[in-house]
């Protein structure tokens, strides 16, 4: 465990239709993270940012500044055919 906590993630995926010669296939997919700040480094806030993916510019497209916490969880959908 690091000063600043320690995460949790966790992926499950399946493949519920899958046709060799027909060509078809579907994916499906959860994953899942939770970061938990240590007890003793509270005081110090998080932070979400990015920018564009190219980099040409350093424009933040999302900055929501400074956020007390405990922790923080995300949670992201896959699908693909």
């Amino acid at each position: 465990m690091s000063e600043d906590g320690f995460n949790l993630s966790a992926r499950v995926l399946g493949l519920p239709v899958f046709e060799v010669n027909g060509g078809k296939m579907l994916h499906i997919g959860l994953g899942c993270n939770h970061a938990f700040l240590n007890e003793d480094n509270l005081d110090v806030p998080m932070r979400f940012r990015t920018r564009p993916e190219s980099r040409l510019t350093n424009n933040r497209l999302v900055d929501t500044g400074p956020i007390s916490g405990k922790g923080r969880g995300t949670v992201n959908a896959e699908l693909d055919s």
